[in-house]
Order: structure tokens, then sequence, then C-alpha cells
């Protein structure tokens, strides 16, 4: 049973980006800690005894054991988190969270784009101290593509219930009616309304229903892999069918590549989460241009999707059916945990492990998550309290110096989530640049010819100089976020105090029983909107502004 008291979530960030050729930088932080530097250990990532053991998972039928996942995963840890980082999590877990009964640590693995090698790993894997991470409560484990140039991350809390679609295209020869009655029976349990859209499937039909109503959840169920397009690359695709009559009964089939899905689904913006229960829906590969990521669970989240679940290996039909069992079941059971999408996932993938803990599938399904909240919902909301977002930290905004005149005209048509997202990525180059200035200086002591060759003495006043340049725009940066953010705060606190007033009114007007004006309801509803997407802003300048660090 889930604890009583109220969830904890701490969050460990993992990043990930390319420095050189096969050489990766790794850095680590939570909100209360400083940012932690270390190197991939790519070398034991691309040995041939490790690529041999990747292919044996990847393998049909599944010849594969215990053994082999856990050593897979612990070379996994051990290249991933190390040194400073290895320093950072053993200490965070075990002050913070490993005698704490409602605290939680949600490891959160962002992949640049330019690191897809790294991306294409089964991280989920993931073993430390004799355990599967992305099985336990205790350690939450996400994926985020942070850098993906899609514009704001959407909050996924949302009012009331979320409604269900489940898509089922005919003629993929898996369990199907099983599935859809394990879901179906998850969703009755909670009161989660549902619709089902099954028989000829085709991607006309599935952009009517969509447009028939908002919806939240979308379940996909049926088959999905990289086809070969037109000019050569590879693009990850999921299988609809198409009109009725254009080829055999149940064969009828239409391939739609990740591009066609990501502007289909693109257009609904009430889709929080969507669930692919299709072999390779979670995989990427790169593009041609040797950057970028594709493939079905990526194009969604360029659709402003919040959350995907797909899985990374095709996975047998029971192991599919307890999954979709456990996570609904998990993800609507009334308690703290209610609307946890993380939560439900690492449960529903705790199950499949236990009952199934030969075969792969407990670490086939990922979790992709573009925001910050991994609560989808809460069973217990209410629709007034849905429309007036809560306040900003407190009462009262903090007070922040005010930049330069010079930084404020700079950054005048800046918004603030905007300038956050620019700062963390100079943060990490400035990461990057320390790490290069400290190689060639220790190959300036150690390999005197090869720093030579390298022209480190020439390289060295570059970067020192490039460094520097760096650390005073970031600070720069930081003042001008940190004014920005006061700026939004007291603009979400007078909003809020308007919309009070007119709420006032509402009730006023009730009470007299006379008519409320449906443009005093619209105004109130605009009034809400506007503080909800100030919010967001607001809560990206505030993620960074707990990991900014002083330069010096």
């Amino acid at each position: 049973m889930p604890p009583a008291a109220t969830v904890s979530i701490l969050d460990f960030d993992i990043r990930v980006l390319k420095a050189d050729t096969d050489t990766y930088l790794v850095t680590a932080q939570t909100p209360e800690s400083g940012l932690a530097r270390g190197m991939l250990d790519w070398q034991a990532l691309s040995s041939d005894d490790f690529k041999a053991q990747l292919r044996q998972i990847k393998e049909e039928p599944y010849s594969t054991d215990e053994a082999l996942f856990r050593s897979v995963g612990t070379t996994l840890f051990d290249a991933l988190v190390q040194n400073e980082i290895r320093d950072l999590f053993i200490s965070v877990y075990s002050q913070k969270v490993q005698n704490n009964e409602n605290a939680y640590l949600r490891l959160r693995l962002d992949i640049l784009e330019t690191a897809v090698d790294v991306a294409m790993l089964p991280w989920e894997l993931l073993a430390w101290n004799d355990m599967f991470l992305a099985t336990q409560i205790k350690t939450l484990f996400t994926r985020q593509y942070l850098d993906l140039q899609i514009g704001n991350i959407r909050s996924l809390t949302i009012a009331n219930k979320p409604r269900a679609l489940i898509v089922i295209p005919r003629g993929s020869g898996l369990a199907t009616d099983a599935e859809k009655q394990t879901v179906v029976t998850a969703l009755q349990n909670a009161g989660i309304p549902y619709d089902i859209l099954d028989d000829n499937v085709t991607v006309q039909t599935l952009d009517d229903q969509l447009a028939s109503q908002p919806y939240h959840i979308l379940h996909f169920i049926g088959h999905g892999e990289f086809r070969e397009a037109d000019d050569g690359a590879l693009h990850g695709s999921l299988r609809f069918n198409t009109k009725l009559g254009a080829e055999g009964d149940d064969e009828n089939e239409e391939w739609v590549a990740d591009s066609r899905l990501r502007a289909l689904l693109g257009n609904y913006e009430s889709i929080r989460l969507v669930v692919l229960n299709a072999c390779k829906g979670a995989e990427v590969a790169a593009q041609a241009s040797g950057s970028g990521f594709i493939g079905t669970a990526p194009a969604l989240l360029k659709a402003r999707i919040p959350a995907v679940i797909a899985m990374q290996y095709s996975i047998l039909d029971p192991v599919a059916l307890l999954f979709a069992e456990t996570f609904y079941k998990r993800l609507t059971q009334p308690g703290p945990w209610a609307g946890h999408v993380d939560i439900a996932l690492t449960l529903a993938r705790n199950e499949c492990y236990v009952n199934f803990h030969q075969d792969r599938g407990f670490a086939s399904p990922i979790l992709y998550l573009r925001a910050p909240n991994g609560q989808i919902f809460s069973l217990d909301s209410s629709e007034e309290e849905a429309e007036l977002p809560s306040k900003p930290g407190g009462s009262e905004c903090e007070e922040v110096p005010q930049p330069e005149e010079e930084t404020l005209y700079k950054y005048r048509h800046s918004q603030v989530d905007t300038i956050a997202a620019a700062a963390k990525a100079l943060q990490e180059n400035i990461a990057t640049t320390r790490l290069n200035i400290q190689r060639l200086r220790t190959l300036q002591v150690e390999n005197p010819v090869l720093a030579a060759a390298e022209r480190a003495d020439i390289a060295l006043p570059k970067l020192q100089q490039n460094l520097q340049e760096a650390m005073t725009e970031l600070d720069e940066m930081i003042a001008i976020i940190r004014w920005k953010a006061n700026d939004l705060c007291q603009k979400i606190v007078k909003e809020r105090q308007e919309i009070e007033q007119l709420k006032n009114r509402v009730q006023d007007l009730r009470s007299q029983n006379r008519i409320v004006p449906a443009g005093l309801k619209g105004d109130i509803a605009r009034r809400a909107e506007l503080v909800r997407k100030m919010k967001i802003r607001a809560e990206k300048a505030e993620e960074f502004l707990q990991f900014a660090l002083p330069n010096a």
C-alpha cells in the first residue's frame, strides 16, 4: 500500500553531451547540490564484449537471463555514474532518501541530441547495489529531452479525471482483445471515462476521433518499427489500416512515419500522455545529418506531448498484459501516488520483473518526461481548484537587485524561460571548456610532444578567454533571469487578485439568484489561463536558478 503522507520527490538530473569524438561529458546535480562533473566511460560501453551482450538481449527468441541483465546494468551504471557524480548520488540517496519512508529520488537522464549512440543504450537496465534502479520507487527513472526546440514545457496536471482513447488497428496479430479488456477494466475501476477506436483504424479516423472531444491519454496497441523512406533515412513508424476495401480484409496496413504522427497529434494540446505498446516505439536513430533524434517517441515529444511511454524492445504478450494492468491500476489508485506517471510506470516495471525476471520485458518500457511534474491528474481535484492556480512560492515575491540598464535593454524582448534555457546551455559549454583546459594542461605535463601537436600553447589562451567571456555572460543572464522572474511573480499575484474579485462577483450574483454573465465567466477563465502560462515560465526560471552556480 502507498504511504499515507505526501509524496516527496527529489530530482537527480544527469546530463550527457558529446564533447568530442567518442568523448562524452556527464554532469549531475540536485536542487540542493552543486554541479558534479565526470566523463562517460565510452570505452566500456563500446567494447566488443558489451556489444555482444546487447545483441543477445535484442535477439529473438529471447535467449536471456537475469545474470545477463545485471551484468549489462552494472556496466551501464559504472560507466555513467563515476567519481564526483557517484559521490553525489550515494550521498543524496543515503542521506535524503534511503531512511525516509515518503522520499523518492527521481533520476532524470537528459541525453543531448548529438549523443545518439548513448541514447540508444538500454539505460532502463541500470543496476546498482544488486537492484535495477528503474524498478524501485526509491529510484524513479525517466528520460528527458529538454533541449528539443519546441517551446515551453506544459504542466501535466489537469482538472478532474482524464479521458482516455484506446487505439487498436486491426490485423496486428497481437493479443489485442485481452489487453483491451485489461486497460478497460483498469479505467472502469478508477471511474475514468474512455473511448475505443478499433477495427479499421486509419489516420483519418483517428484524427476525426481526437477532434470530437478532448482526450488526455492515448493508448496505442499495435506494431511499430523503423522503416526506410524514399531518401534512404530510417523513420520510426506506427502501423495503421488503410481505407476499408483498399487491400485484403485483415492485412490492409499503412505505416505512418514519425513526421506525420507529429503533425497529427501536435494539433491536440489536451493530450498529456501517450502509451505506445508497439515494438521499437521508443528507439532512436541518427538522422542523415548526424544530429538530432528520429523515432516515434521523440516525434511525439516534438508535438509538445509532456509524457510518452514506449517500448524499446518488442514485448511478449503476457508481459504486455501484466504491464498494462499494473500501470493503470497504480496510476488510478486513490492516495498520494494517484496520477503519478513515473511512479505507476516504476511499479509496473517491477511487477513485470518479479513475474518474468528472465525476460527483457521489464526494461522495455521507457518513460520520456518533458514536464517537471510527473503527475498527470489528481483524483480528488475540483473544478474550482483548477480555475485558480496556486501562488508562486508564497504570498510575496522576493526582492532582487535591478540589473544594469544595458542588460535590461539587451534582454527586453526575451521571455524568462527562453533566457533560462540559453543559460543552461551556456553553463554546459562552460563545463566543457573547463574540461578541455584541464585536458590540455595535463597533456602538457604528461605528453609534451602530443601537446605540441595539438598546439596546446595556442589553444589554451583562447580557451581561457572564451571561458572568462562565457562566465561573464552567464552572470549577466542569471541576474536578468532573477529580475524577470520577480516581475513575473508580481504579475501573477496581481492577476490572482483580479480573479478573486471576479469570483466574488460571481458568488454575489449566485447568492441573489441572478444569472452570471458568460463574459464574466470567460474573463475568469482567460485570466486563469494567463496565470497558468506565466507559472510555467516562472517554474522554468526557478528550475534553472536552483542549479545556477557561482562561476568562481
